[in-house]
């Protein structure tokens, strides 16, 4: 009987070992313009310090799952604000990031044509006609 419980101990202690050892953080959600609350794709989602991470897809979702995290996200997206999210390790979470649009914009751009002066293609398309 002795001999049983300490068998069982001992696989109870292994069990725990093996999953303490192989904790994943996961974490996944959606990045959003926080006026418009429109997703934005292709915004960048990276663990602070790190080479760790992702892209949001099309309809502006995101998935990392690694057993190296930090404890922070960084969200980036041109024409935002980069904002940093805390994140706890080893738990599955899901995320809904709010950015919200940065003061910087570009300048104007005027595109003036010439009319007396000949398009450089339309040379090159006579020599070859």
């Amino acid at each position: 009987m002795k001999k049983r419980v300490i068998e069982c101990v001992l696989v109870v202690l292994c069990l725990l070992g093996a999953k303490l050892h192989a904790q994943q953080t996961i974490v996944s959600g959606v990045v959003i313009d926080k006026k418009t609350r429109e997703p934005l794709p292709f915004a960048a989602v990276q663990y602070q310090d790190s080479k760790i991470g992702a892209t949001t897809d099309v309809n502006g979702q995101f998935y990392l799952a690694t057993y190296y995290a930090t404890d922070t996200l960084v969200v980036k997206f041109l024409g935002y604000e980069e904002k940093k999210i805390k994140v706890k390790k080893d738990v599955e979470q899901r995320l809904t990031i709010e950015l919200v649009t940065s003061g910087v914009g570009l300048g104007e751009v005027v595109i003036k044509y010439d009319k007396e002066q000949e398009n450089p293609a339309h040379p090159i398309i006579r020599r070859v006609i």
